[in-house]
């Protein structure tokens, strides 16, 4: 579950609740986090304010796929969904403080620091993806520093 909601610190300003209403929620279609990531079916990223959600699940290892789809579906139907991502978990949701986007131009930030701000584990796709939206909805309302307005220059 997720702690006291953390604080996102930028230059200058006061603390002040910050409230991200749905409508500027951006969502990406790339995992977000785990170094295995790209080797998961099931991925959810959103940025939110200074925040990235990302929740990822039903992890295949190349090693169980042969480098065949039909092969890797055949393993996926006889151990869904899929293998183990951490301890007793097929799912999981971490959020970051959101870095710049990556290189590639797909817009996904790429998180300023790699310590996770939240997390929950989970062992199905609906308990993920309802997790997800959760944890969204949860660091939608989460404390910034807004900036003074005062220049550097």
């Amino acid at each position: 579950m997720t702690a006291a909601l953390p604080q996102y610190t930028r230059r200058g300003g006061e603390s002040q609740e910050m409230s991200v209403p749905k409508e500027e929620w951006e969502w990406f279609g790339h995992a977000a986090h785990f170094c295995a990531g790209r080797w998961c079916r099931f991925h959810l990223a959103t940025k939110i304010g200074p925040w990235i959600v990302s929740t990822v699940g039903e992890y295949v290892h190349p090693s169980n796929s042969g480098g065949s789809e039909r092969i890797e579906a055949d393993w996926l139907e006889k151990n869904w969904p899929g293998e183990e991502i951490g301890l007793n978990r097929k799912y999981e949701t971490m959020v970051f403080q959101a870095g710049d986007p990556c290189e590639c131009g797909c817009g996904l930030p790429i998180p300023t620091v790699w310590q996770e701000q939240g997390f929950e584990g989970y062992n199905d796709a609906a308990s993920a993806r309802e997790g997800h939206i959760r944890m969204c909805a949860e660091f939608a309302e989460a404390s910034v520093v807004i900036e003074s307005g005062e220049s550097d220059d």
